[in-house]
């Protein structure tokens, strides 16, 4: 088995001394599988990550076979949501069948890598949440025209419907119960995922 550290753009080792090395992107290779951990935040480094991950593939020389498959493990509080369309994209472009694995948290921007996977299990206790596009508000003294916040309400309209498109695609739900599930951003458990589709298999103990 070979162990791989990504490295950042510019060559240097990507790693923050006060954290295990193992720990920070790791990508695992071995004769019958490959995995790789998305833990954080979903930012463009993550993309990053995955975009490192799938040209190394590539020059392995990995190809769609019945064998083949690779593991993206997720335990995400979200991030931005146009770096999870990015991932979503890598996913869905990846040469090799995807097994996306939830485990503990898959929400909001993390939801769009998770479903990018031709196979979708979750562990008993993994959580996920989906919620409409947000975004930060304006710093204390920053002036915005009518135009400027015109734009950002068509922006948030365009993003999110294009995150539903996708959550449609993927899963069971209509878009009423789409809608009701972003309106209350509660918690929807294993089983739940299940039921919505947006899982094919709940891994237990």
């Amino acid at each position: 088995m070979v162990r791989y550290r990504l490295l950042a753009s510019d060559g240097k080792d990507d790693r923050n001394p006060s954290m295990d090395s193992d720990y920070i992107c790791p990508v695992v290779f071995d004769k019958e599988s490959m995995s790789i951990d998305l833990f954080g935040s979903i930012n463009t480094r993550t993309v990053l990550i995955f975009k490192s991950f799938l040209e190394k593939l590539i020059r392995l020389g990995v190809k769609k076979s019945k064998g083949s498959c690779i593991t993206v493990n997720i335990n995400s509080n979200g991030g931005a949501s146009t770096q999870g369309f990015a991932i979503y994209d890598l996913i869905n472009t990846c040469p090799v069948r995807t097994r996306t694995v939830s485990m503990g948290v898959t929400h909001s921007a993390a939801l769009l890598p998770f479903l990018g996977g031709i196979e979708r299990w979750a562990h008993e206790n993994a959580f996920f949440l989906m919620h409409k596009v947000w975004h930060e508000p304006p710093e204390a003294g920053t002036r915005y025209s009518t135009e400027d916040f015109y734009s950002f309400g068509r922006n948030s309209r365009i993003m999110d419907e294009r995150m539903a498109k996708i959550i449609l695609a993927n899963s069971k739900m209509t878009p009423a119960q789409l809608k009701k599930h972003q309106r209350r951003d509660t918690y929807i458990d294993a089983e739940e995922a299940k039921r919505l589709g947006l899982i094919h298999r709940i891994i237990k103990a």
